[in-house]
């Protein structure tokens, strides 16, 4: 489904971030800051589970937190959550709940870890209103640049077409 990838983009968006400095009292201070964006997604795509397209709409939040120490090291921590309007080319409808959560850590030498755990699930209704199944897209992914070498684990993905 489309929100494994929106992770990165969020991420990228809170480069734009207002920094705010912690108290002088530390010898070499620790820089941190909040982010709190939301944007609103209109997408058309192919389906996972229904034959056809689906129409993604509605807002999407991404919100955390980042610590910059003197080392040159940095953290992120933050959410992504949405509740999109799903509509399927068949004339199926649903709410696309997608919950998130992210951290990202670099060193001063370049060397990074990402984990992502992501949850989605959609209960899918027929041109009536009627439930007619739920979509759902579960998932841990781990990923490691060290040396210049990109590792990635993806542990568990799970994707549940009860329809």
């Amino acid at each position: 489904m489309m929100t494994r990838f929106r992770t990165t983009s969020a991420l990228l968006g809170a480069s734009g971030i207002l920094l705010v400095t912690a108290t002088a009292a530390h010898a070499a201070p620790v820089v941190i800051s909040h982010f709190d964006n939301t944007t609103q997604l209109d997408v058309l795509q192919p389906a996972d589970c229904v034959t056809g397209t689906e129409h993604l709409a509605g807002p999407e939040r991404v919100f955390g937190q980042v610590v910059e120490h003197p080392d040159g090291s940095t953290n992120i921590v933050g959410n992504l959550t949405d509740d999109l309007t799903v509509e399927f080319s068949n004339g199926w409808t649903g709410v696309f709940t997608t919950k998130e959560h992210f951290t990202f850590n670099t060193v001063a030498d370049g060397n990074q870890v990402l984990t992502n755990v992501h949850r989605d699930t959609t209960t899918v209704r027929d041109q009536n209103g009627v439930p007619v199944g739920v979509i759902s897209f579960r998932i841990v992914e781990h990923f490691t640049i060290a040396n210049g070498e990109v590792r990635v684990a993806d542990a568990h993905p799970r994707l549940s077409c009860n329809i």
